[in-house]
């Protein structure tokens, strides 16, 4: 049986893998909407312009959003 703490690690690595979710369920909310906002802006900009420099920046940008929710 797992204890609320290990349920609440597992959907915060779960929500996590999203860019802002993790922040929004640690209650870091503008935080959160900061890195949906530039994570989605990231790749509507990539797409609209054919530039592959903005699709370069997502791993990054994910990558911190992933690993700034485990430190807080």
């Amino acid at each position: 049986m797992q204890t609320k703490s290990e349920f609440n690690k597992i959907l915060l690595f779960i929500l996590s893998i999203f860019p802002g979710a993790g922040h929004m369920y640690l209650g870091y909310m503008k935080s959160g909407v900061s890195f949906m906002i530039l994570f989605l802006s990231t790749i509507a900009l990539g797409t609209e312009l054919y530039m592959n420099l903005f699709f370069f920046l997502l791993p990054i940008i994910w990558f911190y959003s992933f690993f700034d929710v485990w430190q807080k």
